[in-house]
């Protein structure tokens, strides 16, 4: 493999921090997650992250200036990039989508208090803004890159995360991870119930 970078992109809540963070615990790898740096911005802005994603759709110098950083650092080995966009600026790496299920990551983003930015009074607000949120984001990236962040054939990999737990999300993307760099053939989607085959239970007892 010609670049050992990985690079998470997927829905809100479909649980990218907690994925990169026990991916970089694993293999030792830096950490860069573009998702952190834009909420710590819109905190200092007094904007939510949806008031920010749409103050974004008419800023791009914000979002040129992230990818900027994140090309730059794809140069460099070791890094696992949690970011929207960074499969397309960092095209030498195992790029990874994580999808969920509408109300679980609401009930996910909704319970995590330590989350930036973002806090709703019930689920159905959680929907409704991370809905919200999610369609800002595929329209502004439509428009500046045209690049359309629902098109699976964007990735290497595609793991729906709605029944799994982060660890066993991180399990599934290193096993796979590993075949990649030997060059052997891997499974590229692993959606629906996927946790309960005898091949997952074979990944995560590695």
């Amino acid at each position: 493999m010609t670049n050992n970078n990985i690079t998470i992109s997927g829905d809100p809540g479909s649980g990218k921090s907690s994925v990169t963070a026990i991916l970089q615990e694993q293999l030792g790898y830096e950490r860069v997650s573009v998702g952190l740096i834009q909420r710590e911005i819109a905190a200092s802005m007094n904007m939510s992250a949806v008031e920010f994603n749409r103050y974004m759709e008419t800023h791009p110098e914000i979002d040129h200036e992230c990818d900027r950083r994140v090309a730059e650092l794809g140069q460099r080995q070791g890094i696992i990039f949690d970011s929207r966009m960074a499969w397309r600026f960092v095209p030498l790496s195992f790029k990874v989508f994580l999808t969920v299920e509408e109300q679980i990551a609401a009930k996910r983003i909704f319970g995590d208090t330590n989350r930036i930015g973002e806090s709703f009074d019930d689920i159905g607000e959680a929907v409704s803004k991370i809905r919200e949120r999610r369609d800002s984001e595929r329209l502004r990236f439509k428009l500046q890159y045209d690049a359309d962040l629902s098109d699976f054939s964007n990735y290497d990999l595609i793991v729906e995360t709605s029944d799994s737990s982060p660890t066993k999300t991180a399990a599934c993307i290193l096993h796979n991870y590993y075949l990649h760099a030997e060059q052997k053939p891997f499974r590229r989607q692993w959606l629906g119930n996927w946790t309960e085959s005898e091949e997952f239970r074979l990944i995560i007892n590695l």
